[in-house]
C-alpha cells in the first residue's frame, strides 16, 4: 500500500501533513455538498478530536465513528466504507 501511495512522489503526503498545521484555504462551515466524516477512536495518526471538530463544524455531514477502529484499521472494509466515493453521481 505504501508503494502505491508514494508512486507519484511524496507531495500528497506533504499536503496532508501541512493540513494539520495551517489553514486549509476554505471554511468547512461553508461546505454544501454531501459529506461523510469517518474516524476511528483508536487512530494513532490523526487525533479523534479532529474528527469530532469536523463533525461539529461541517453542516449536515454524515458522521461515522468506528469505536474499535483506527486509521484504516480494517483494510478489507475500505471498499465497503469508501466505495461510494467512486460511484457516478
Amino acid at each position: 500500500m505504501l508503494n502505491e501511495a508514494f508512486r507519484q512522489g511524496i507531495w500528497g503526503y506533504v499536503d496532508d501533513a501541512l493540513c494539520l498545521v495551517q489553514p486549509w484555504g476554505f471554511d468547512v462551515t461553508e461546505i454544501r455538498v454531501p459529506t461523510r466524516i469517518a474516524y476511528g477512536l483508536t487512530d494513532v495518526l490523526v487525533p479523534r478530536q479532529h474528527g469530532e471538530w469536523l463533525a461539529h463544524n461541517v453542516p449536515n455531514a454524515e458522521v461515522v465513528i468506528d469505536e474499535q477502529g483506527g486509521h484504516f484499521s480494517v483494510p478489507n472494509l475500505v471498499t465497503e466504507r469508501f466505495g461510494w466515493l467512486a460511484q457516478p453521481a
